[in-house]
C-alpha cells in the first residue's frame, strides 16, 4: 500500500476491534491494523479484517522487536499514518512506542504519562487538579520505599501496580503493618508486567466513571456513571456486592455536574487528547470534592460499549471513530431515562459449566441486553474485580424502579460452576450477547 495524498486519513488500530475498523472504513477512511496472539483467531475468523489494508499479526504488544519492524515496513513503503488509535489498556505503551516511531506524537511521553500512575498524579497536580498524594515503590522487595511510604503518607493506603489497570492486584491497607505484609506475600496479576508499584492514600466518596468524546479539541459528549460500590472494595467478590455502574443525569445534581465537567476538561487538556475518546476515574465524597484517580485515552472497557450504545441510540464505535476523523456526531437517544450495568458471576471459583439462557434476561423486566464475555469450560477465579462473565445492561424511568430490576437481575441470574476436579459438562454456550 503506497501513500495516496488523493485518499482519505490512514488509521493504524492497535489491537482488534471489528466495529471500529468497520466505522473507520465505512466514513473514507483506511485501516491498517495491529493484532496480537491472543486476539489472532477472533481477528481471522470476523470478516471485517479484509477491510483493512494491511494487517500485521504479533506474538505481543510488548514486543519491541515486532512493534519496531512494522514501524520500519510502514516507513519504507511509503504509508502516511495519519493516527495511532488503540482501544484497550494493553496495548497503550505499543501505540505510544509507534507515534514516536512514525512522528505522529508531539509529546513522546503522552502515552506514557497515560500508563504510569506516578507521571499521570504528576501532570494532574500540575494543572491544579486535586488527586491522592502517594509514593514511588521501585519493587515489593523495596522494604525501605514501602516503608519511607507510610511515614509520608495518612492510612489507610492502597497498593497497586504504577502501570496496572482493572484494579488488578490492588489492595487497601488499614495500617503500615498491613501494607507491608501485603507486599511481602504480594503476586502480581501476569498481566501485569512491571514490578513497579504506587502506594497512595485511600479517597473516600462514590467513585465515577466518566466518558468523553473529542473531536477537532472540542469535546462533543461528557457521560458520568456512578459505580454501585467502589472497585477496591468489591473484593472479596460476593454475589451480595453490585457490580457496575448507573448512569447520572445532570439535573440530579447541575453544581456537581458542572464540576465534574470542569475537571474532566482540565484534565484532558493537561494531557493534549483532542480527539476520540477518553475516560476518568474520580471521587465524590460528601461535601462535594472531586478528587482524579486516573485518565486514560481510550473508552471504558467491560461493560462500557453495551451501556453507551443504549445511551447514545447507535454503536459506540461509530461514534468514536467519528470523532477520530473530525466527522459530525449523531446527538444521542437513549433508550431510557436511567441505564445501568452489573456483572453477574459464579458464587465461587471452579469451572464453569452454564450461563443464563436467553429466555432467563427476557423474563427479567428492564433488561436490555446482556454480553457474555466468557465460556463454558473457562476457569472462574474470582481473583480481581475485572474478572468478568456477563454484562448485563438494565433500563428504567425512575432511579427505585432501576435500583429494583437491577436487584433482581442480580438476584435471578447465574453463572453455574463445578469443582475443578471434575469434568465440564458439554452445555451449549448460548447467547453470547445480545442487542
Amino acid at each position: 500500500m503506497e501513500a495516496d495524498p488523493g485518499l482519505g486519513p490512514t488509521i493504524l488500530v492497535c489491537g482488534w476491534q471489528g466495529e471500529l475498523v468497520r466505522s473507520f472504513v465505512d466514513l473514507g477512511a483506511r485501516v491498517v491494523a495491529l493484532v496480537d496472539r491472543a486476539n489472532r483467531e477472533p481477528a481471522r475468523g470476523d470478516s471485517r479484517l479484509s477491510l483493512c489494508d494491511r494487517v500485521f499479526f504479533i506474538s505481543s504488544f510488548d514486543s519491541l522487536e515486532e512493534v519496531g519492524a512494522i514501524a520500519a515496513e510502514l516507513l519504507t513503503t511509503g504509508v502516511r499514518i495519519t493516527q495511532v488509535v488503540s482501544p484497550k489498556e494493553v496495548s497503550q505503551h505499543c501505540a505510544g512506542y509507534l507515534e514516536a516511531l512514525l512522528g505522529v506524537a508531539a509529546d513522546p511521553l503522552y502515552r506514557l504519562r497515560l500508563r504510569d500512575k506516578r507521571l499521570m498524579k504528576s501532570t494532574l497536580a500540575a494543572a491544579g487538579i486535586r488527586v491522592a498524594r502517594f509514593a514511588s515503590v521501585p519493587s515489593p522487595e523495596d522494604t525501605d520505599a514501602l516503608a519511607a511510604a507510610t511515614r509520608r503518607l495518612r492510612p489507610p493506603y492502597v497498593l497497586k501496580p504504577a502501570a496496572g489497570y482493572g484494579t488488578m492486584s490492588t489492595y487497601e491497607c488499614a495500617t503500615a503493618t498491613d501494607l507491608l505484609d501485603i507486599a511481602d506475600t504480594l503476586r502480581l496479576d501476569p498481566q501485569i508486567r512491571s514490578r513497579q508499584l504506587i502506594v497512595e492514600e485511600f479517597v473516600p466518596g462514590e467513585e465515577l466513571q466518566i466518558e468523553m468524546f473529542w473531536s477537532a479539541g472540542v469535546l462533543v459528549h461528557l457521560v458520568v456513571f456512578k459505580y454501585h460500590r467502589q472497585r477496591i472494595r468489591m473484593m472479596p467478590l460476593q454475589r451480595s456486592h453490585r457490580d457496575g455502574v448507573r448512569l447520572v443525569l445532570p439535573e440530579e445534581d447541575p453544581d456537581a455536574y458542572a464540576a465534574i465537567e470542569t475537571m474532566a476538561t482540565r484534565a484532558a487538556r493537561a494531557f493534549g487528547i483532542t480527539e476520540g475518546t477518553s475516560q476518568i476515574e474520580a471521587f465524590l465524597d460528601a461535601d462535594g470534592t472531586l478528587t482524579l484517580s486516573e485518565i486514560a485515552a481510550r473508552g471504558g472497557g467491560a461493560w462500557t460499549p453495551a451501556l453507551m450504545k443504549e445511551y447514545l441510540g447507535h454503536p459506540l464505535w461509530d461514534l468514536i471513530a467519528r470523532c477520530h476523523l473530525d466527522v459530525p456526531v449523531t446527538p444521542p437517544h437513549r433508550t431510557h431515562r436511567y441505564l445501568a450495568s452489573i456483572s453477574i458471576r459464579p458464587d465461587e471459583p471452579g469451572r464453569v459449566t452454564a450461563f443464563p439462557s436467553r429466555e432467563d434476561y427476557e423474563a427479567l423486566p428492564g433488561v436490555l441486553s446482556w454480553d457474555r464475555v466468557r465460556n463454558v469450560g473457562d476457569r472462574a477465579r474470582l481473583h480481581h474485580p475485572s474478572d468478568y462473565y456477563v454484562h448485563v445492561i438494565v433500563g428504567a424511568d425512575t432511579l427505585p424502579e432501576l435500583d429494583e430490576r437491577c436487584a433482581r437481575a442480580q438476584a435471578e441470574l447465574f453463572v453455574q460452576v463445578d469443582d475443578l476436579t471434575s469434568t465440564p459438562a458439554l452445555v451449549p454456550a448460548t447467547e453470547p450477547s445480545h442487542g
